[in-house]
């Protein structure tokens, strides 16, 4: 129980420090968390063993943070030479994305590519004309942060090429991205580049929501699902083998031969799918199994769960605010806590297939309760007939297209998988399939997997089912309550939005550097994405937001505010523009800057732009 406390304890030391909104200034965070792991290892059976986990997951997180340090693109560049390598290459259904290392200052850009760019070779050296943005933070509270995941993946600046030119063709053709781009140039399949290369926007947007809203989306994430049947897969192979060659059967059984084969196989298949933290996760789940197995120990037990769990960790931090390590590790523990005590008897073999049949059911349902607080936080919908979407669907992908796939059967994978997506199809369209709901607050995410936790912890039934209540009415009743914004702004303040009839109106049609914005914000407002943006009424760019509770004059035009400042001023509760305002007429308190929305009271709430990974390194 001190281990399991400890655990958590690491977990929320990790949590504090991402959670915060300011960044800590404090010298040598990674001595300090030495300090504190010391005395974890010294006073483990302590009561005083979790707090020097939290104060360690708390400070190895500032200095693991600190040592990534990628360089930083400070400002936006408009038609901007680079000469660079091409390190990596990303497909979609509508463009090209190159990954692209500026020869000057080793840093990396993630660049769109039309189809009239002549797309590269991975490792050519290429000279192009682009625009480059630093990453932009979050659009809305609690929403999604591509600045912060930008750092963590190792991205600089992200942009759109207009002119490419290649210096030197494969001067740098090595190692497995090369191979990645062989086999993607030679099978040329979308089911091929996601199941088998890890690609993961290679679907068209109809059929992601598809199978999204029928709770599948995950098979294209390549996870447990996929590292199970390659691993069985490998191991049935292997283990036939071994059983043909006498030497090896006389000395040993053969399925020790065939789980190191097996986990070598893996290891190549983690590599050639991009290594994504759900496959890592995985692969370590799967590689302690063998090694259990080879043990003699106990194989699905919580210790083994955490170790993997603790290990990717320290590894690096930011995973435990990742959506798919999340969602990985919530299902992996509530079916470990479910089955972990099943024992099996002998039974006929027409039991045996009821049995598998239960299992499967009870698999898909426990992954689904379990993993349901994690998708409404981080996607902001909940998908009702998930568990009929994995029944129906699972068996045809582990079957058939999964197998045919990985042969590079790919024609008739797709035929297969066409006849899948209707099935999709028909469950997205039934009613409610998948319900769209507001943000969910931090407190409130951490009130349900504390739920989560006592369910899994707690022995005592009546406890339990107190504990688990109040940690999830609670959140329910606050994400029902909070009210919608009607003004919204980017970090900038170049672009905003206005609630008007209910529909969102924005101050341009489109922008380069905030592309996403415009469906975030849209999606918060309950609309439907991917639509036509409307347009505010401004003259001579000068925006005026009048509603019933406040007033707010926006400017994108110099020449407005230097001549009404005075008395933009006295008219209006806020001031809000990207250009300097020069405070000349104590109105200091009414000019907003930076991120934030607006609620129809007034209130106003600032979205954290201030951390370590928001190009401003100290």
């Amino acid at each position: 129980m001190n281990l399991a406390l400890s655990l958590f304890a690491f977990c929320t030391g990790i949590a504090i420090y991402f959670a915060l909104p300011f960044e800590p200034t404090i010298a040598y965070p990674l001595l300090i968390s030495i300090f504190f792991a010391i005395g974890f290892i010294i006073w483990n059976k302590k009561l005083i063993a979790p707090v020097f986990a939290l104060l360690f997951g708390l400070f190895y997180s500032i200095g693991w943070t600190r040592a990534v340090d990628i360089p930083r693109i400070t400002h936006s560049k408009y038609n901007t030479e680079i000469s660079g390598v091409v390190k990596n290459i990303d497909y979609t259904p509508d463009k090209t994305r190159l990954f692209l290392q500026d020869n000057k200052n080793g840093a990396i850009y993630r660049l769109s590519a039309s189809d009239e760019i002549l797309i590269p070779n991975i490792g050519d050296n290429i000279t192009i004309t682009a625009s480059i943005f630093p990453p932009a933070p979050a659009n809305v509270p609690n929403g999604f942060d591509f600045a912060k995941w930008a750092y963590f993946d190792g991205i600089s600046a992200t942009g759109y090429i207009t002119n490419l030119k290649i210096d030197n063709s494969n001067a740098n053709l090595h190692g497995i991205a090369s191979l990645r781009e062989k086999m993607n140039k030679k099978f040329n399949s979308k089911l091929f580049d996601s199941l088998v290369l890890g690609y993961k926007h290679t679907l068209p947007d109809t059929e992601n929501k598809a199978w999204n809203a029928a709770g599948v989306g995950h098979v294209f994430s390549i996870s447990g699902f996929h590292i199970s049947l390659v691993g069985g897969w490998l191991f049935i192979l292997f283990y036939s083998l071994f059983r043909l060659i006498p030497w090896i059967t006389k000395r040993t059984s053969a399925r020790y031969p065939a789980m190191i084969c097996s986990f070598f196989g893996l290891l190549f298949y983690l590599f050639l799918s991009g290594a994504d933290v759900a496959t890592q996760r995985a692969f370590l789940t799967t590689s302690l199994m063998f090694a259990a197995f080879i043990f003699g120990r106990n194989v699905f037990t919580m210790r083994n769960t955490a170790i993997v769990f603790t290990a990717l960790l320290i590894a690096n931090p930011n995973y435990l605010t990742a959506a798919g390590f999340q969602l990985s590790f919530a299902a992996i523990f509530g079916l470990i806590w479910f089955f972990g005590d099943t024992k099996y008897d002998k039974v006929s073999f027409i039991y045996k297939i009821w049995r598998a049949v239960k299992i499967m059911i009870m698999t898909t349902f426990i992954a689904t309760i379990f993993t349901m607080p994690f998708i409404a936080y981080h996607f902001h919908t909940i998908q009702i007939y998930s568990l009929l979407g994995n029944l129906l669907c699972l068996p045809i992908f582990s079957i058939l297209i999964m197998p045919l796939t990985m042969l590079g059967l790919t024609s008739y994978a797709t035929a297969v998988y066409d006849w899948t997506l209707k099935i999709a199809n028909w469950i997205s369209s039934l009613p409610f399939a998948g319900i769209q709901i507001p943000t969910i607050s931090s407190f409130a995410f951490y009130l349900m997997v504390i739920g989560l936790i006592c369910l899994v912890m707690i022995k005592n039934k009546k406890i339990k089912v107190i504990s688990v209540a109040i940690c999830f009415l609670i959140p329910i009743i606050l994400t029902a309550i909070k009210p919608k914004p009607i003004f919204y702004t980017t970090h900038d303040n170049e672009l905003i939005a206005v609630v008007l009839n209910g529909k969102l109106h924005f101050n341009r049609n489109k922008s380069s550097k905030h592309f996403f914005a415009f469906d975030t914000w849209k999606q918060n407002n309950f609309e439907k994405t991917g639509t036509p943006n409307k347009r505010i009424k401004c003259k001579k760019g000068l925006c005026l937001i009048q509603t019933e509770k406040w007033s707010l004059a926006y400017t994108q035009k110099f020449m407005p505010l230097l001549k009404n400042a005075e008395q933009l001023c006295i008219e209006n509760d806020f001031l809000v523009s990207y250009l300097k305002i020069v405070d000349k007429n104590n109105c200091q308190a009414k000019i907003l800057r930076g991120g934030f929305v607006i609620y129809k009271n007034g209130h106003i709430e600032y979205i954290n732009s201030n951390r370590w990974w928001h190009n401003q390194p100290k």
